[in-house]
């Protein structure tokens, strides 16, 4: 036989053999015993014969292991079976004593068949294959699959007893071969004109043949159709990697040439994808070919220069680096034991965070108080924990004082009922009944507060709580000249709410509202909160990022007096969707509410060790710490402080080209890095100049309104955003609205 690189797998099988997957491979030989796989290296030396068993297959191979090394993986031995000592080879002369079996998830017999196995011909150049006398007289026999009716005990390999007619279907594969040429046709598959080109060659035949010569069968990890398991091996991972890096690279190299709004209509990707997935692999160079007009075509760019919709969601080369490694170490840190790094790294990072935004210290993991920070996926999932955390706390109040007063009795003989009919049902059915948290006499009374200019996710977050919401009317504030709640506005609705019989448990505050970037004081709704016995929550998902920087540290005076606090790392402090950092003063109460701790789920660290399965709504959580350790460590305070002051200068600057103009007016005045302007005159002049906008395409904005006044959004999303972008975008904004005149 001729000897090959040990990069490469020699095989002996019947003529030729053609297959395209491992479903395809099992279905057409449900009964396949055994694959007999050599694997030689440079000197041809022939290491110890060991047959390596794939568990969740059921089918044994026997592999010849390189003196090198064995290419198998992880190696367990299991008890040898005797009904696969009797299929062994003739040939083998070594003591079956010495066997071993090995169980491994990526054994190369199994990664053998999800692979497109490619036959060369004895005559490369030739338009047949022929099989040489040296092939017939080989010394080991061609029968190398093991059909259990073909191949009985006895009459297996190195049995004399052979039929020598060979069927008619054999014939047939004989025939069509002799008769093949290896030019392409039309007909063929990429994969199959590629093989002719390096003159290999495909051609479907009967596995169950044994009395045929055998044909070479080169598999190299390069020229394998699917070499692993895992789609790819690592050499082949890191050279589709760095191909993947440089189009990232290009990609935002070349940002100013692409539209900020893709040109497409609901449902343009129908005719670009197949109604139904592939049954078998395909190349990443297919794959690679379709990212251009499928995804890229039809993306909307929210880092284009261009882009100034919504909020920004910015990142950084080290933030997509660390979620590149975070999505390959593909861990789920529900608990301290399931991923130590993760817990801890995240516990780090929250604590870098406080003292970065100059938070109270009891925020931090490491004080010796309650308090404790961790990350959740978005600023929504974040208030609806703060919401049920603090609705248990308002349960367990409440029940308190009703057990302490006349009808105290009533209330507690009405729990009690409760709770033992929950006992009884976790016993028997597994269902659950919390008494506190479903007596239909407490949560239809709980209130939360918020103000009229609150992100959206607060009612539906309140929704999903099963809790009241009261929307309070902001006002002008006379420090920002922007839209916040007043403190005797929300002092006023908890007198009104308590005598109508509710129970007033939250208010949730915004620094940096989604419509103008407005700011509830905390300074002055933080001491009602706490003299009502209302739980105050935070929610600063845009400008949370700028408390980086101390001039703007004024918009959290007062944070001294609240219980949690989030905001959202991915909108503004360079790392990557998602990460939504949380902090609670006290998170005793939410750690109680969320302990649901099943056998499966405990550990013997628990008691010394943080599980922060416990202060979000999923078990499962991702290595979201990794992108502010990154970014952090790789731009420093000081890059991303330069970051944030720079989108500041741009959105000023917008802001003085609006008031310049006699056309526009500002609706408040410019906040951190958002402009609120409109068309003088009615709104419909305004919704009109959006559309028109937004059909254009050379920029994008998003309207929206307060009090009732219609008017367009300016955010700098991109610190690349230049002097002349923002003078462009003006520019454009004023053609289109002197068109509508």
């Amino acid at each position: 036989m001729t000897r090959y690189g040990c990069d490469k797998m020699s095989v002996l099988l019947p003529p030729s053999v053609h297959v395209t997957s491992l479903s395809d491979f099992l279905r057409s030989f449900p009964q396949l015993l055994g694959l007999v796989v050599l694997i030689r290296t440079h000197s041809g030396r022939e290491g110890e014969l060991v047959p390596s068993y794939h568990l969740s297959l059921g089918f044994p191979a026997l592999v010849h292991k390189s003196p090198r090394g064995s290419l198998l993986a992880k190696q367990e031995p299991v008890t040898l079976s005797g009904r696969y000592t009797s299929s062994f080879p003739s040939f083998y002369s070594g003591s079956r004593e010495n066997l071993q079996f090995f169980s491994c998830g990526c054994s190369y017999p199994v990664l053998l068949l999800g692979m497109r196995l490619q036959v060369r011909s004895r005559v490369p150049k030739g338009p047949s294959l022929k099989s040489s006398e040296d092939d017939r007289e080989h010394k080991l026999d061609p029968i190398h699959f093991f059909h259990r009716r073909a191949c009985p005990p006895g009459k297996g390999l190195g049995s004399s007893e052979r039929t020598k007619e060979p069927c008619e279907e054999r014939r047939g594969a004989r025939r069509s071969l002799s008769e093949g040429s290896l030019a392409s046709s039309p007909n063929q598959s990429i994969g199959q004109r590629s093989l002719l080109r390096s003159q290999f060659l495909q051609v479907p035949t009967s596995l169950n043949d044994p009395y045929r010569p055998p044909y070479r069968v080169i598999i190299t990890r390069r020229r394998a159709f699917l070499p692993s398991l895992l789609a790819m091996d690592s050499d082949a991972f890191r050279k589709h990697g760095k191909e993947m890096v440089d189009f990232i690279a290009d990609y935002w190299a070349g940002m100013r040439e692409r539209t900020p709004l893709p040109d497409v209509q609901p449902g343009y990707i129908w005719d670009l994808v197949p109604s139904s997935p592939p049954e078998n692999p395909e190349s990443w160079e297919a794959i690679f070919k379709d990212l251009e007009p499928v995804v890229l075509n039809a993306n909307t760019n929210w880092h284009h220069p261009h882009f100034f919709a919504y909020y920004p969601t910015s990142l950084s080369y080290p933030s997509i680096m660390a979620d590149m490694l975070s999505g390959a170490i593909a861990s789920i840190g529900f608990t301290w034991k399931s991923s130590p790094s993760m817990t801890e790294l995240e516990m780090v990072c929250t604590d870098w965070l406080v003292k970065a935004l100059g938070l109270p210290d009891f925020f931090l993991n490491s004080h010796e108080g309650p308090g404790a920070g961790m990350i959740q996926s978005t600023a929504s999932d974040a208030t609806l924990v703060a919401l049920l955390a603090a609705r248990s706390r308002a349960v367990n109040k409440y029940k308190k004082q009703q057990e302490s007063t006349k009808l105290g009795w009533v209330y507690s003989n009405v729990s009690r009922i409760l709770s033992k009919v929950g006992e009884s049902r976790k016993e028997s059915h597994g269902d659950i009944i919390n008494p506190e948290n479903h007596d239909p006499a407490v949560p239809v009374k709980l209130v939360a507060y918020t103000s009229d200019q609150a992100h959206s996710s607060v009612e539906k977050d309140a929704m999903l709580a099963g809790v009241k919401l009261r929307k309070l009317r902001s006002a002008v504030d006379s420090r920002l000249g922007n839209y916040g709640v007043r403190a005797e506005t929300l002092a006023a609705a908890i007198d009104e709410d308590r005598a109508a019989g509710l129970i007033p448990f939250i208010f949730i505050a915004t620094i940096g509202t989604t419509s103008t970037c407005g700011v509830d004081s905390l300074v002055a709704l933080g001491p009602v909160c706490n003299a009502e016995g209302l739980w105050l929550h935070v929610d600063a998902a845009y400008a949370g990022s700028y408390l980086i920087c101390p001039e703007y540290r004024y918009l959290a005076e007062g944070m001294e007096l609240v219980d949690s606090f989030n905001f959202n790392a991915h909108k503004a402090l360079m790392v990557n969707f998602d990460c939504s950092p949380m902090w609670f003063k006290d998170a005793t109460e939410a750690v109680s509410y969320f302990d649901v701790d099943p056998v499966y789920l405990k550990h013997e660290h628990q008691k010394k060790a943080a599980d922060l399965r416990h202060l979000q709504i999923a078990l499962g959580r991702r290595f979201r710490s990794l992108k502010i350790w990154f970014v952090l460590r790789a731009l420093g305070i000081e890059h991303i402080q330069k970051h944030l002051r720079t989108m500041e200068e741009r959105a000023k600057q917008f802001a003085e080209l609006v008031a310049q103009d006699p056309s526009f007016e500002l609706v408040v005045p410019q906040h951190l890095g958002l402009v609120c302007f409109r068309l003088k005159g009615a709104n419909e002049l305004s919704e009109r100049l959006t559309a028109a906008g937004n059909e254009d395409r050379r920029i994008h904005l998003v309207p929206s309104q307060a009090h009732g006044v219609f008017f367009l959004r300016l955010a700098v999303c991109n610190s690349e955003t230049t002097h002349d972008d923002i003078r462009f975008a003006f520019n454009v904004i004023r053609e289109i609205a002197q068109k509508l005149a």
